[in-house]
This record gives structure tokens, C-alpha cells and sequence, in this order.
């Protein structure tokens, strides 16, 4: 997290919350973008684009604390966290 990408952030960490279901899918977005953080520069697109998804999630999950997700928002986000996880993942075991 130290170029000036701006992703360095205190709101980047987890919140507090109590449904451990939200905890999950947030841990798993600040989790992914750590990973992403760590990696030495330069870095290229696909990471940059990784890790903006990453703050998008983020978002999302905070927004739910104070307005709760309505329809399919909630499924589409998970899927998203699941789909950034994945990507993370297989960037990193094609990167080391």
C-alpha cells in the first residue's frame, strides 16, 4: 500500500459489525486487496484493476451497514468478492 495509488487508507480496514456473514465478504475484499498491496512495482493493469474492484467491494459492504442491500444486490456482490477472490488468487500462483 505505498504508492500513490491512494489505496492506503484507514477505511480500508475491516468494520466491526456484528452478522459474521457480511464480516466474511468484507474480510475476503480487504483480504484480496492486501495480497494485491504486497506485490513489488512496477505493477500492471490487471493489478491495478484488481485492486480497484477490491475498494469497490469495500464500499459496497460498508453501505450495507447503514442500507441493507435490496433484490439481487446482495447475490451480485457476493459473486463479485468470490470472482476478485478467484482472480486474486490465480494472478498470484501465475506470479510467483
Amino acid at each position: 500500500m505505498g504508492s500513490d495509488d491512494g489505496l492506503k487508507d484507514p477505511s480500508e480496514m475491516p468494520t466491526h459489525r456484528e452478522s459474521g456473514h457480511l464480516a466474511v465478504f468484507e474480510q475476503t475484499a480487504v483480504e484480496s486487496l492486501a495480497k494485491l498491496e504486497s506485490l513489488p512495482e512496477p505493477i500492471d493493469d490487471e493489478v491495478r484493476e484488481l485492486k480497484a474492484e477490491a475498494v469497490s467491494l469495500l464500499g459496497v459492504f460498508r453501505s450495507w451497514a447503514t442500507e441493507p442491500p435490496i433484490g439481487e444486490e446482495r447475490a451480485r456482490a457476493i459473486e463479485r468478492v468470490m470472482d476478485l477472490h478467484r482472480n486474486v488468487e490465480s494472478f498470484l500462483a501465475g506470479h510467483r
